[in-house]
């Protein structure tokens, strides 16, 4: 009798086991933004020039525009907030506004082997322009 309710109650348990298992890797990963693979265009961007690296997955992109490094730079920080990238503070120099991003793919058990890192730099040049670089980059976060 007794060893009859050790077997039932050993079946019960792989059974619990076998359903959690299964039901874990159904979980999905968090979808990989677009902004990752293209970031997004500043509105008011000229002399936009996007260059694409032969390896690895990375990516600059240039332009100009007439807004100030500080409007750039807080634009780029709201956009990306939206699509999960962290949450960073612009750090200004003399004419130079400057932030890193980044944004990593997590699953059940914590991040996977997927991240981006933006880094912005947006440089006051002379009557009222602005430079602005984005590199981006893939990198494996684990």
């Amino acid at each position: 009798m007794r060893l009859r309710f050790l077997i039932i109650v050993a079946s019960v348990c792989a059974s619990l086991l076998l359903v959690a298992l299964i039901a874990l890797s159904g979980v999905p990963k968090s979808q990989i933004p677009a902004s990752a693979h293209n970031p997004p265009v500043y509105p008011n961007a000229y002399q936009i020039n996007v260059e694409e690296a032969a390896h690895g997955a990375s990516k600059v992109v240039t332009f100009e525009t007439s807004d100030a490094p500080e409007a750039v730079c807080i634009y780029y920080k709201n956009t990306l907030a939206k699509d999960g990238w962290s949450d960073v503070q612009c750090h200004s120099g003399s004419r130079t506004y400057r932030a890193d991003f980044e944004w990593v793919q997590t699953g059940v058990n914590g991040p996977t082997d997927i991240g981006y890192h933006l880094v912005l730099t947006a440089m006051a040049i002379q009557f009222g322009q602005t430079n602005v670089k984005l590199e981006l980059t893939e990198f494996d976060p684990r």
